[in-house]
């Protein structure tokens, strides 16, 4: 079982990005497309548009990162990798 915690993380600050999408090295073909929906939907909500960078690249100056991909995450949200098995999701 996936425990919930509910955190605030800006993505956009007064009209401008506060965070970067970070994908891997080579990103899936799902998580290029996940990075390009939420830069998407964060500009159409917001008009900011958040960059999309790779793990190797950092963009200075932003305080957030959306990590997209589980590569990513190993070593880090272990916990909620193994919760999340084989499925498709979020943590």
């Amino acid at each position: 079982m996936i425990s919930t915690v509910l955190l605030s993380v800006a993505l956009v600050t007064g009209g401008k990005p506060a965070a970067t999408i970070v994908v891997s090295e080579k990103p899936t073909l799902n998580e290029s497309f996940a990075a390009g929906e939420l830069q998407y939907w964060v500009k159409e909500i917001t008009g900011a548009k958040l960059p999309i960078t790779t793990s190797s690249a950092p963009v200075s100056g932003l305080s957030s990162q959306v990590l997209i991909g589980r590569r990513l995450a190993e070593g880090v949200f272990d916990d909620d990798l193994k919760a999340l098995g084989e499925a498709q999701g979020f943590a």
